[in-house]
């Protein structure tokens, strides 16, 4: 794998310039800082909580977190939590669902723990069967 340095964009934020899918994600630059697909996971977590030189910002972090998500359960989670709450996107429980169902067939603690709580609860429209969880 060969990464190219792209100058012209070595000094715009995440949010410029997210790659809109993990396979174009090799080589990109963010905020000066040459990244794999393995750092994706920190490289949302930066844009959350406003690390790394930058102010938090949920739409960036939505876009990392999104690339993320394939690789990493806690990606998958996060998107979850951001569907359910309307951070960086509009409020979306089926999407929500969707994303902690995702983190929870990977054994992500959080999202076991919400999954379980939403079908105590009756939150997120959450039903369990022998088949699994379901709207």
């Amino acid at each position: 794998m060969s990464a190219q340095l792209n100058v012209d964009r070595a000094n715009e934020s995440p949010a410029d310039i997210a790659p809109r899918s993990p396979a174009r994600a090799e080589g990109k630059i963010a905020g000066g800082i040459m990244h794999r697909r393995d750092h994706l996971p920190r490289m949302a977590e930066a844009a959350h909580k406003g690390e790394l030189g930058q102010k938090p910002d949920d739409k960036a972090a939505l876009r990392w977190y999104r690339l993320a998500a394939e690789q990493d359960p806690q990606a998958a989670y996060r998107l979850g939590t951001m569907a359910e709450t309307g951070k960086g996107m509009p409020r979306d429980m089926a999407l929500a669902l969707k994303w902690y169902v995702a983190a929870a067939a990977r054994n992500q603690p959080d999202a076991l723990l919400r999954l379980s709580q939403a079908a105590r609860d009756g939150t997120l429209q959450v039903t369990v069967s022998d088949d699994g969880v379901g709207l």
